[in-house]
């Protein structure tokens, strides 16, 4: 068995750390300025536990972003 049914279906590309101030929707903008920010938001929601909102210091998996 490859992992629990919990398992989100996108996979991580990269990790950021939340610094003062970082939303879900700046760490969208920072890592993908060109890329629709709605689906990068809920991308990185949903690669971290589903929670709308981030902790300073809290490290957060980036989607594979691209063509």
């Amino acid at each position: 068995m490859s992992g629990s049914a919990e398992e989100s279906p996108l996979r991580s590309g990269d990790h950021v750390v939340v610094g003062p101030g970082d939303t879900l929707r700046s760490v969208a903008v920072d890592y993908a300025p060109d890329a629709d920010q709605a689906q990068v938001v809920e991308a990185i929601r949903v690669l971290n536990g589903g929670e709308p909102s981030v902790e300073v210091g809290q490290v957060l998996a980036l989607p594979l972003v691209g063509p």
